[in-house]
């Protein structure tokens, strides 16, 4: 088949592993890395907005525990201090997709929406961006040079 398949479970549930499909139906797994002042805020997280890297350090784990690559699969940023550079804290996120630390990381979705209302939480943060933010963040660190399974997919998933 030419379909790959990501396992994306929803959060930092500590049980999340019981709920692995089997080798036979993954290929890759997806994590949520969308940091928000509100939701970091109302989850008791001191520092807000929380960083990439912070966010990996807390569910990189995954991908290692089943020996998978692993796919961002939405990562976003939302803050609504109009002063709050969010170039930069991409940035800073692309640089830490590009190193060494987290070698599983095989490509990223940027989730460029105001999210849905939930019944979990009614905080509603809005993660879009501008065209001119993602391309000067993903230039200050020299963009990415190889896309994933050699074919882009818009220009917002990329292998390091």
């Amino acid at each position: 088949t030419n379909a790959l398949w990501i396992w994306s479970p929803a959060g930092g549930n500590p049980n999340t592993s019981m709920f692995y499909p089997g080798d036979a139906y993954v290929d890759y797994i997806g994590i949520t890395a969308l940091s928000s002042e509100d939701w970091d805020h109302f989850y008791g997280y001191s520092t807000a907005p929380r960083s990439l890297e912070t966010i990996l350090d807390e569910r990189y784990s995954i991908a290692e525990e089943f020996g998978k690559p692993l796919i961002i699969a939405e990562l976003g940023i939302s803050y609504h201090d109009p002063n709050f550079d969010r170039t930069k804290w991409l940035s800073d996120a692309f640089a830490v997709i590009k190193s060494e630390k987290y070698p599983r990381i095989a490509g990223w979705v940027y989730f460029n929406n105001l999210n849905n209302p939930n019944p979990h939480i009614t905080i509603l943060p809005d993660f879009r961006i501008s065209w001119d933010e993602m391309f000067n963040s993903l230039l200050s660190v020299g963009g990415f040079n190889e896309p994933i399974g050699g074919t882009t997919n818009g220009g917002q998933s990329a292998k390091p």
